[in-house]
């Protein structure tokens, strides 16, 4: 079996088996990637805290007969300022949602990679009043990915029904964030 080291960006998990998880996690190297770590949910697994979603972890994997294996993992960055605010919480769902959900799996593109990283560590240090739009991060992100020419410009009713025409469907962090937002006021 071939065992490999790689940084990679936590979008994802889903419970499999009793005390298993399903993770899909963008890498620099490999592309977006689908791992199996066992014994994540067991209350005693040392593992399950630098395995949540949005977080920047080295890993170490050995490859499996269907999924790759989580042997072991290192917390780069776990994104504190993100966990402790519920609208951050909400952009960073929405940022890995659509990486999840538009990029190929196991094709490499590390600009991809970089503009995911980038984009996580400013809302991590971004006063969520400040000006933040994630409309900016989802033009870069069909730029990038060739869904849209590169310097093309939707508005923001475009960009939303572009975005669902390429998903073929809405996202599940947009409704959540509408949902944030109405809990503020």
């Amino acid at each position: 079996m071939k065992n490999y080291k790689t940084v990679g960006i936590v979008l994802k998990r889903i419970n499999f088996k009793e005390t298993d998880k399903i993770l899909t996690v963008l890498t620099r190297e490999h592309g977006r990637i689908k791992l199996i770590a066992h014994g994540i949910r067991k209350t005693s697994s040392r593992k399950a805290s630098s395995l949540e979603p949005f977080a920047i972890v080295n890993l170490y994997i050995t490859q499996g007969k269907s999924l790759d294996l989580i042997l072991e993992t290192e917390t780069i960055n776990n994104l504190p300022n993100i966990r402790s605010d519920l609208k951050k919480i909400g952009l960073a769902y929405q940022v890995c949602e659509l990486v999840d959900r538009l990029s190929p799996e196991r094709q490499v593109n590390r600009s991809l990679f970089d503009l995911v990283m980038s984009e996580l560590l400013l809302l991590n240090k971004l006063d969520i009043e400040a000006s933040y739009k994630i409309e900016e991060f989802e033009l870069k992100l069909l730029w990038d990915l060739g869904y849209l020419p590169k310097g093309n410009v939707l508005s923001d009713h475009q960009l939303d029904f572009f975005m669902e025409s390429v998903l073929e469907g809405r996202l599940k962090s947009k409704q959540l964030l509408i949902k944030i937002e109405e809990l503020t006021f």
